[in-house]
């Protein structure tokens, strides 16, 4: 090893150069480096290449720039050796640095062993080969180095499930080898203890960016280790490059012997196919005088001097090495070293100048800087300045003990008072209210010296809120086909505390096995758990040996251009323009680029594309298919000609394309192998790829997939060439194009020949198994979409190459395999096994998709309906733990899983039109998903911009795609997604018209001669159908599954409805006339969504509003990973969130509560936001006056029941039933389930008498003459509001009790009492002040109270016969009934 004389200065040089570079960044904002503004020419490396700008001999460049939106990183060089992130599916992190003047992107290694955060990069395979001589170079800043053998990069071989540690090349930060110690590289073909290379004998200096440079020289065998240009030693070794031939494990970050990952930043990875010279080195590095002076001065900013009242700190070095010197005019005030003295009370403020001069070499330039020295304070100021400073941040919602200062940052004294000292004390210790909120004033006073000053501030104290518990909850009882997993209910009914009735999400057990269901007439039981609750819920599985029946299509959707949705003022009509003049602008020709360029015709002299789309990407042509599906969409939903033009147009072009490709599909055969797939290998004759053929790159990529050529070598070549084919189809039966469909179905044929040619089923099960190399979209899909055109076997067959049948098969087992897949790579695959159950009837193919849609809305989707961490499915029920995609970006629910669940829910839909679930999620994601998915600012450079993710996490915000910029896959999707709102609003069977979702849109039923508009605003609690055209037909109207406040219908004026079942239907049955008039009344009601899982312990849930999810805007300086917000909310959430704007109205809804304003998920389209927060829990306080009266209402009042009245087992079972319900009330630890239980039990013994004997049970047919003799809507008027819903939510409970088949005589018993009590509840509007009930009953009967039960009302007792219990349980009514109403005005505090 050596250092030249003159290479020991030029480091010594940078050395001083990187110590100031670091003091520099210590300036923070006023040390900030405005690139933009100098030239880059003349410094190679350290300003990075511009794309485009590609330098000669490269094999590969890598910017990391890509990886701010994706996983592949891309390949600058024109060469198409992209990169990718390992683990498949892991966190991406880059950081944007400044690099001796210089913005490059850099990427972030965290060190430890791989894992879904910790993370490298590997190069494809076959980067080296035909490579005689080569140069590596790059930036790296290592956060340590400790002789921990960090591999900056290591190129090798894989070995099965490990690596090869036979033949390598390496780069190490701090080796602790002999021979290889420090910063070191070597090449070896014999393992470790034969290699050979440099070293310097010292680890890299950690916390600064060092240039690292490795040359080989094929011919001499020698290998040559730079840092920073300077020359550090060259070796030679027994190997050549011909040992990388091949190589498949080559590594930025992470090494064959698996030592723990990088932890550090690399930048600016470059490849060359040449060894550069010392000198070539050196220049890479070197910057000219002229240059660093210029770039120093424009870097040197002292930030604001306009009043500056500390010393400065004055660099006397600048980012790019040039020395800076100082000089002031008054260095009595600012000396030169920056000390600062500030004038004397009263003698004014002080102006000096400053004159920087920076000089390198003979360059040499001066700056100036006029500073502002403030004069010394008096101590009036002192104390006005620090009253001014002192803020208490937080007050509108204090959880948590407040700090609070006792000294200001001028030097005052400040002590504090409180109005309410029991709440917050004078140091700020908190002790929270029950029940309400508190305000608190604080009171500061500010001394300093003889001056005094107070300031107020004023703090609301968040109470401690009591929570509601679950005593009761409803078995579950299911029947499964035996060798399948049940399919149990998302939610459960249960009964609460209060005695009221609702529905909870259930969490079930996820290592159910199809063993376990495998006997015919066995009954397995199953235990789930209620989210957020400590509640168990038992399921009864009756396992039964039938065939699953075969459902028909019952509805069908309304062509596109049958719906239009009218009007602009809504977030849809707002997102629709942009699109739709988005598609005006977009060049035609440009998107045709890839295509003319593969097939070597005339690219019409249009600029290439960009980012996925560039010309050596490896998924290119997908944003054109993307392109021709949303011209046709916006054709069918607008009818304007523009749209159909530009397409017809492009399909032309492409037909002229297609027609060149010759030859039989399966002979085709590439040049190319997994270990070397450059393309420039790739066939360039079309006569060779086979008849039908159309892509944007050769069959090259096909056939690599059939050798099992991984992702990145290859990029999902089904996935693009599916994208093309459906926007084909689309141009067909959206535009009416037939050449379209005539070029689909060339595909068609040409898939179908390859596959069936050149594949078998146990090749394509791997296939279709790989990860993204494998994905193919929805080919399925689109290949049976073909078959239901044209009818023509050979594309239903193709459809059913592309079964992924293991999968298929346990999914159709309702076997959860979703977990740690790539979510947009498999939703789609179900997309298309509807489509061949639609062409086959093969039933597995539907239940497939059923039992898929089931699990992933049930365990995987988020509140805004979408779903996946990154791009894959983590765990069931843990989404709350796997938030957080990524903590550098947002990487949550890819907009291209939505629009794909979209599609498969409306598939689904059309088989069960009446199971309003599936448009209750189609509502939740359309709204909060994919309205959300486009920015509302529109620029030269950005018409319609689209989210890649749309991130959850706490305190993100979105990115977006610009016009002719990176073409993800979800700029593809977010082409189509804003023309297509209104596809699911509407739907038909014979005789019926489906309204499924309330926008503003008019539906043509051509069949009908029925034309329907629908008025409303969007958010918008009311809604407006006029018909136009007459005939019979039943219209059925969706209420929603937030609709829990009501659900008004009313025909011309006469109320139909009021109080539905939510998540049902609503039939209208009726002769229609031109003109009627149908409105819809709809509250929106306040609720949470929470997820399965608690996060650190805490409940987390996103607000909803209605439909809408609700999202805290984020006022915080900056982003900080899991910074959550936490709330207190009441079980009433009406006591604890406010609406400042609700529906209806020109602002967007905005609710607040603790201090935070939420706003819907669309609206927070350009600042950070939180979808989810953490929810305070409320303290479950055990409530036992209900039970306490009674029992003292038959112990030691004057109702003591009477011996006489009992037979002696029911004597006996009464005085059990006294003494357990004694027991409970001392019992510190009974929970409000034991005294819910108690009551009941003590109640039921009281009224099982000789007297009185118990009644048999009711039976449904009883239930039914009770739902059927109900009291008709028309007559709602006439009862007060309050207790009209009471008595509707007990009918909706018993309509739900008939439905279940499994319902029990207990259930069907208690469903009838609650809605006879309901009924003799119902309090007549001119009655409501004397509290007699609506069916003219009289006496002390109260209708409004809370009580789990309504005691029998005293006026049936008759004196003589059963006086005793009568008096009995009107003692317990009246007792019962004040107490109840005690127990419900204390949950309310």
């Amino acid at each position: 090893m050596f250092y030249k004389k003159e290479r020991r200065r030029e480091k010594m040089k940078v050395k001083s150069l990187k110590k100031w570079v670091k003091k520099g960044v210590a300036l923070g904002a006023a040390c900030a480096f405005a690139a933009t503004s100098l030239p880059v020419t003349g410094w190679t490396v350290l300003a990075a290449d511009t794309k485009g700008a590609k330098e000669d001999g490269l094999v590969l460049h890598y910017d990391f720039s890509s990886l701010k939106t994706g996983t592949i990183v891309e390949d600058l060089s024109g060469n198409g050796k992209a990169g990718v992130i390992r683990p498949t599916g892991s966190q991406v992190t880059t950081e944007d640095v400044n690099i001796y003047g210089t913005d490059q992107t850099a990427y972030k290694f965290l060190g430890g062993q791989p894992s879904s955060t910790n993370t490298y990069v590997e190069l494809p395979t076959g980067v080296f080969n035909g490579l005689e001589d080569m140069t590596v170079s790059c930036w790296v800043n290592m956060d340590e180095t400790w002789g921990s053998y960090q591999r900056i990069w290591d190129f090798g071989f894989k070995a099965e499930e490990n690596f090869n540690t036979t033949s390598y090349m390496y780069l190490i930060a701090d080796g602790s080898n002999e021979g290889h110690r420090g910063y070191t590289a070597a090449l070896t073909n014999r393992g470790w203890s034969e290699e050979k290379g440099p070293q310097k004998g010292t680890a890299l200096e950690s916390g600064e960016w060092i240039f690292t440079t490795v040359t080989f020289d094929g011919s001499e065998k020698e290998m040559s280790l730079y840092e920073d240009g300077v020359l550090i030693g060259t070796e030679k070794t027994d190997a050549d490059l011909s040992v990388l031939k091949d190589a498949d494990n080559a590594m930025i970050g992470y090494g064959q012997f698996k030592n723990d990952i990088m932890k550090g930043k690399v930048a600016d990875f470059k490849i060359y196919n040449y060894a550069m010279t010392s000198e070539q080195v050196a220049d890479k590095f070197a910057v000219p005088d002229d240059e660093k002076v210029a770039r120093d001065k424009a870097w040197l900013d002292l930030g604001d001097v306009s009043g500056v009242t500390e010393d400065l700190s004055l660099p006397v070095k600048g980012a790019a090495g040039s020395d800076i010197s100082w000089s002031s005019s008054n260095e009595n005030v600012v000396g030169k070293d920056g000390k600062v003295t500030r004038p004397e009370a009263g003698k004014g403020d002080a102006e000096v100048t400053l004159t920087a001069t920076i000089s390198s070499g003979e360059a040499n330039d001066t700056k100036i800087f006029t500073v502002t020295v403030k004069q010394k304070l008096t101590a009036e100021e002192i104390v006005n300045g620090d009253k001014e400073a002192l803020v208490l941040s937080g007050l509108s919602a204090v959880r948590e003990d407040l700090v609070l200062p006792i000294a200001g940052e001028l030097g005052s004294t400040i002590t504090w008072t409180s109005s309410d000292e029991n709440v917050i004390a004078a140091d700020g210790k908190v002790n929270r209210p029950i029940g309400d909120a508190a305000e608190v004033k604080l009171t500061a006073e500010i001394s300093y010296e003889k001056v005094t000053d107070t300031k107020e501030f004023s703090a609301i104290v968040v109470p401690v809120y009591d929570k509601t518990d679950i005593v009761k909850v409803a078995n579950v009882e299911v029947n499964t086909v035996k060798n399948t997993l049940p399919s149990l209910p998302e939610y459960v009914n249960v009964t609460y505390e209060d005695g009221t009735t609702g529905k909870e999400k259930v969490i079930w057990p996820v290592d159910l096995t199809k063993e376990q269901f495998a006997i015919a007439g066995e009954k397995v039981e199953v235990t789930g758990k209620i989210i957020d609750y400590d509640v168990v819920v038992k399921a009864t599985i009756s396992v039964v040996d039938t065939v699953s029946e075969a459902p028909a299509v019952t509805a069908t959707e309304f062509e596109l251009s049958d719906i239009s949705l009218d009007g602009t003022d809504t977030i849809f009509g707002q997102n629709m323009a942009r699109d739709l003049e988005y598609l005006e602008i977009m060049d035609a020709d440009r998107m045709l680029y890839n295509f003319r360029l593969t097939f070597g015709v005339d690219t019409k002299g249009v600029d290439p594309l960009t980012g996925w789309e560039e010309p050596t990407g490896l998924l290119r042509g997908h944003s054109t298919g993307h392109f021709l599906s949303a011209l046709a969409t916006a054709y069918a939903s607008t009818g304007e000609a523009a749209y159909k033009e530009k397409m017809d147009y492009m399909v032309t072009e492409l037909g002229k394309l297609q027609a060149m490709s010759k030859g039989d599909p399966a002979k085709f055969e590439t040049k190319c192998t997994p270990k070397d797939a450059a393309q420039e290998k790739w066939s360039k004759d079309p006569s060779t790829w086979g008849e039908g053929f159309l892509s944007a790159y050769s069959p090259d990529q096909f056939a690599l997939l059939e050798q099992y050529t991984p992702y990145a070598t290859i990029w999902a070549p089904y996935y693009t060439l599916h994208k093309i084919v459906a926007g084909l189809i689309d141009c067909y039966e959206y535009g009416g194009n037939e050449e379209a469909l005539d070029i689909a179905k060339g595909i068609g044929t040409w898939i179908y020949r390859r596959l069936e040619g050149c594949t078998t089923e146990e090749q394509r099960e791997k296939m279709w198994g790989m990860y993204i190399a494998g994905e193919y979209g929805g080919m399925n899909e689109s290949l049976a979409r073909l078959y239901e055109i044209t009818h023509e076997d050979q594309y239903k067959e193709a459809a059913a190459l592309f079964d992924h049948k293991t999968w298929f098969a346990d999914l159709a087992a309702n076997v959860d395999v979703v977990h740690g897949k790539h979510a947009n790579q498999h939703i789609p695959r179900i997309v298309g096994a509807v489509h061949e159950y639609a062409a086959t009837g093969d039933v597995a193919y539907y239940n497939t998709a059923y039992n898929f849609w089931n699990i992933v809305t049930q365990r995987y989707a988020y509140s805004i309906g979408g779903v996946g961490t990154g791009e894959t499915f983590k765990e069931p029920y843990q989404q709350g733990n796997y938030i957080l995609g990524n903590a550098g970006r947002g990487e949550n629910c890819e907009t291209c899983a939505a629009y794909n669940m979209l599609k498969l829910t409306k598939d689904l839909y059309n088989y069960s039109p009446d199971t309003a679930e599936y448009m209750d999620y189609y509502e939740r994601t359309m709204i909060n998903q994919i309205a959300a998915s486009q920015s509302h600012d529109t620029t030269d450079w950005m018409h319609n911009g689209t989210t890649y993710m749309l991130p959850i996490d706490p305190g993100q915000r979105r990115e977006y795609d610009s016009d002719y910029g990176g073409f993800t896959c979800c700029n593809g999707t977010g082409m189509e997604n804003h023309v297509k709102y209104q596809a699911a609003a509407y739907a038909k069977s014979a005789d019926t018209l489906y309204v499924n979702q309330y926008m503003p849109t008019t539906v043509n039923w051509n069949e009908k001669g029925i034309t329907v508009k629908q008025e409303t605003k969007f958010p918008s609690e009311h809604s407006k159908l006029t018909v136009n055209g007459s005939g019979e037909f039943t219209m059925k109207l969706r209420v929603p599954y937030w609709a829990t406040k009501g659900f008004e219908v009313l025909v011309n004026g006469e109320t139909v409805c009021t109080n539905p079942e939510v998540s049902t239907y609503v039939e209208i049955p009726r002769k229609w006339k031109d003109g009627d008039v149908v409105t819809i009344h709809m509250p929106y009601t306040l609720h949470l969504d929470k997820t399965p899982d608690k996060v650190d312990g805490s409940t987390v849930a996103s607000i909803m509003y209605g439909p809408l999810v609700m999202v805290a805007k984020d006022d915080r300086d900056s982003y900080i990973p899991m910074n959550w917000y936490t709330v207190a909310l009441s079980a009433n959430l009406e006591d604890s969130i406010s609406v400042v704007t609700g529906t209806d109205s020109e602002q967007v809804p905005h609710l607040t509560t603790n201090g935070l304003q939420f706003y819907p998920m669309y609206d927070a389209y350009n600042y950070r936001y939180h979808a989810y927060v953490k929810v305070e829990d409320n303290k479950s306080a055990v409530n036992k006056e209900v039970l306490q009266a009674l029992v003292d209402a038959v112990t030691i009042g004057e109702a003591v029941p009477n011996k006489e009245d009992y037979t002696e087992e029911q004597w006996k079972n009464l005085q059990n039933a006294i003494a357990e319900a004694q027991r409970v009330l001392a019992d510190e630890a009974a929970t409000q389930t034991d005294v819910y239980n108690a009551y009941k039990a003590l109640q039921t013994a009281l009224e099982d008498t000789s007297v009185n004997p118990k009644p048999e049970k009711p039976s449904k047919d009883d239930l039914q003459s009770a739902v059927d003799n109900a009291i008709k809507d028309s007559e709602k008027d006439k009862y007060t509001k309050e207790t009209w819903e009471a008595y509707q939510n007990a009918l909706n409970h018993a309509k739900d009790v008939l439905k279940n088949e499994n319902a029990t005589k207990e259930e069907i018993a208690n469903a009838l009492t609650e809605l006879n009590k309901a009924k003799d509840a119902l309090k007549s509007v001119s009655d409501s002040g004397n509290n007699n009930t609506g069916n003219n009953n009289s006496g002390n009967h109260n209708s409004g109270n809370q009580t789990p039960e309504n005691p029998k009302k005293p006026e049936t007792v008759k004196t003589g016969d059963t006086a005793n219990i009568g008096v009995i349980v009107g003692c317990m009514a009246a007792a019962l009934v004040a107490a109840g109403i005690v127990l419900f005005r204390k949950k309310q505090k």
